[in-house]
């Protein structure tokens, strides 16, 4: 599936007059439409007259007054922003600042000095996983009440397309089908993307860095050997908690390094959607045999988080 971004609306902070010009004309050049402004209060100002107007938000870390990281947090409390993937755009390396980052839902991160093109591939990514997600929650809405009643189900699919269609029915099994839909979505395109059609982490970054990763993805599910795989996902309900399975025909991975948030890996394009299944959709992810097959648990007693997450 490819999602135009062309005509994206960004709203851009940086106190630095210097950095925010340049900042501007890079994102203009790539045809986003850019709202400059020069501080957290401004920023603010402009997200809370228009909610819905921006697709991204881009924030230097620490700005005067209300910093990137306080104006982040507000954007991630407010029910009618929340959803708003932040770039975070800051001289800052100190581990912890990017730690307190992921907390508070910034898991995109530009450092200056950067390559202007990684700066448009990183907003790109952050915009198109809000999309995807967007899309696949709202398949939620068209899906039956009759799935709590679930006990076992079976599914294949190959296309990015189905897995969005399927992610959103197979959700409602699970009692928050709200929250599982999303970690649901991106273990099954991992399936897709790097397990059924092969493509490694180093190469996702340079076809996304060139614009060609959608391209590729549609031409590899066109092609052999890739064209013959399929994924399979098995939902199962008991009274304790639902399981959902999903198994792909690739050679597998390591999956430990992806388990978690790496503050070193937030300033890629991509890398995050494991951690984000392991942190805020199951209570529980395990990797099993090669890396090709991956289970993920939904507890359903009463006052359990979504933290834990196991290889």
């Amino acid at each position: 599936m490819t999602l135009d971004l062309s005509r994206s609306t960004v709203l851009l902070a940086d106190d630095d007059a210097l950095a925010r010009q340049l900042a501007t004309e890079i994102l203009e050049i790539e045809d986003f439409e850019v709202t400059a402004t020069s501080d957290g209060e401004q920023a603010w100002a402009a997200i809370d007259e228009q909610p819905r107007l921006f697709d991204a938000v881009v924030l230097d870390g620490r700005m005067p007054g209300l910093s990137g990281f306080e104006l982040l947090e507000r954007v991630k409390r407010d029910p009618r922003t929340c959803d708003i993937p932040v770039v975070m755009l800051s001289g800052l390396t100190n581990v912890a600042d990017v730690t307190a980052g992921i907390r508070a839902g910034a898991y995109y991160y530009v450092t200056k000095p950067y390559d202007p093109d990684l700066l448009v591939s990183v907003l790109r990514a952050a915009i198109d996983d809000r999309n995807n997600h967007a899309e696949v929650e709202r398949k939620l809405a068209t899906t039956v009440g009759a799935l709590p009643l679930l006990t076992r189900a079976e599914f294949e699919f190959r296309t990015v397309d189905e897995a969005q269609a399927l992610a959103g029915l197979v959700a409602n099994v699970a009692p928050e089908p709200s929250r599982v839909v999303t970690g649901l979505w991106e273990l099954m395109i991992n399936a897709i993307e790097h397990g059924n059609l092969g493509t490694g982490y180093e190469e996702k970054t340079a076809l996304m860095n060139s614009g060609q990763w959608h391209e590729e993805i549609a031409n590899r599910q066109r092609r052999d050997p890739w064209r013959q795989r399929v994924v399979r996902l098995v939902a199962e309900r008991d009274a304790e908690r639902v399981r959902y399975y999903v198994r792909d025909e690739g050679e597998g991975f390591t999956p430990e390094p992806f388990l978690d948030f790496d503050p070193l890996r937030l300033t890629h394009a991509h890398g995050r959607g494991i951690a984000m299944a392991c942190q805020f959709s199951f209570d529980a992810v395990h990797y099993l045999g090669r890396g090709n097959e991956v289970e993920a648990i939904v507890e359903l007693r009463p006052g359990t988080g979504a933290r834990k997450a196991v290889a």
